[in-house]
């Protein structure tokens, strides 16, 4: 109010503030650690943040991207390299996390919602962002009153109910699954005889007094299976914060569920933790602080990391429709391939690594579980997680597991999609 009874009616901003508003908000966001330490997120994110500001939205198309800002061909195939939609994919959980926290909470926000790569901005007091933006971006705005992210709607709720119904789901799923888990492991644990108990503790708790030790599954919700279309070979490293949300986004492989289920019931057996967390929620931090499971290949990160020096690793030739499995002591020799057009249930044998060694960069044991497949992250469990496994794995390398860096390379038969028993083909230690 005025001194005189009327009413001061604030005069909305213009676009050149909220231009402006927006460009310094976008900063703001690219020097924070989620996103500093990459170079696809702050490229794609900055990209269509400027067009939707110039109104250039017809160039915020899936294509248009992967060529303007990945550099791909103009005719390149999209489903074969979904580097576009793996990366938004991530941004947009990255911007979640950004938003939550408490500094953040009243910020002006970019969203990148679903379906689309068209951004919009959001002010949290007030939609006068969105009316002085209407010109810019009239087809993609969603409605003031219904903004269609899951991330503003879960934000903008009392603290106490901040769950969206997904979530809740996710939870009470969650909460179902390591029930059913934990019973099973009580009904399993007691099958495993005092020589097999010798093996197992061997690799999986060696100390007199182990540190619990970490669990790291791929999260799939915004990638692109090997079967149904070939996975861009992931060459920056993650660079996640170190919150933990499991249930946020979570989609796991049912097969590598599977490994992860007999690595825990293996480990239980010898009275150690475990910790699971996806891969978006752990740095390389956490795995200097604690040993590390490493489950998946292609889909997880942190296993290509960690393999980069060993000499078995995996190679993926996008152009070739290849996936494979290469011995670095012998270049130009590929032993065992797959061909990544293959749908998973038409496939009749998959290969996989299984790798135990002190990371020297980390100073920790880390034990890497990864098919080409999912059957041979299945198999992969099995061979490091069950009696016979290791007692095979034990009879190849002659040494006492738990002190002795190795790598085997497994195969395993696949009929309908079922993993058969994995087999050893190739062993290296050091």
């Amino acid at each position: 109010m005025s001194q005189n009874g009327t009413e001061t009616v604030s005069s909305p901003p213009d676009k050149a503030e909220i231009t402006e508003a927006v460009h310094w908000e976008l900063e703001r966001i690219l020097e924070h650690p989620l996103f500093a330490h990459s170079r696809r997120f702050p490229a794609l994110l900055r990209y269509v943040v400027e067009r939707a500001l110039e109104g250039n939205t017809d160039h915020i198309k899936e294509r248009s991207i992967g060529v303007i800002v990945f550099g791909r061909n103009p005719t390149y195939d999209t489903n074969a390299d979904p580097i576009v939609r793996m990366t938004a994919g991530e941004i947009r959980k990255r911007l979640q996390q950004f938003y939550r926290e408490p500094e953040h909470a009243d910020d002006l926000r970019i969203v990148l919602p679903l379906g689309s790569y068209v951004p919009y901005f959001l002010n949290e007091t007030s939609h006068a962002s969105l009316e002085a933006l209407a010109e810019i971006q009239p087809e993609e705005r969603p409605p003031e009153a219904e903004p269609q992210s899951d991330e503003l709607q879960v934000e903008r709720r009392p603290p106490g109910i901040a769950l969206s119904l997904r979530k809740l789901c996710m939870s009470v799923a969650s909460v179902l699954l390591i029930a059913c888990l934990s019973a099973w492991l009580g009904y399993r644990i007691h099958h495993f005889d005092d020589g097999s108990k010798a093996l197992l503790r061997q690799v999986w708790s060696p100390e007199a007094t182990p540190t619990p030790l970490l669990l790291c599954l791929p999260n799939i919700s915004e990638k692109v299976p090997l079967s149904d279309a070939p996975l861009t070979h992931i060459s920056q490293f993650p660079d996640t914060s170190t919150e933990n949300r499991f249930g946020d986004h979570q989609a796991v492989a049912r097969l590598d569920m599977l490994a992860a289920t007999t690595v825990v019931r293996a480990v239980a057996s010898t009275g150690r933790a475990v910790h699971i967390r996806l891969d978006y929620e752990i740095n390389l931090d956490d795995l200097r602080d604690t040993p590390v499971v490493l489950i998946g290949a292609f889909d997880n990160p942190w296993s290509m990391r960690a393999l980069q020096q060993a000499p078995y690793r995996f190679k993926l030739d996008l152009a070739g429709h290849t996936a494979s499995i290469v011995d670095t002591r012998s270049p130009g020799t590929t032993h065992w391939s797959l061909d990544t057009n293959t749908p998973n249930l038409s496939i009749s044998r998959d290969y996989a690594i299984v790798a135990h060694y002190v990371d020297s960069s980390t100073g920790q044991m880390t034990i890497v579980l990864a098919g080409i497949r999912d059957n041979g992250t299945e198999a992969a469990g099995e061979l490091l997680g069950t009696e016979p496994g290791l007692t095979e794995l034990s009879r190849w390398l002659k040494a006492d597991l738990g002190n002795t860096n190795f790598e085997a390379v497994i195969s395993t038969e696949v009929v309908a999609g079922k993993s058969g028993p994995p087999v050893i083909v190739a062993v290296a230690k050091w």
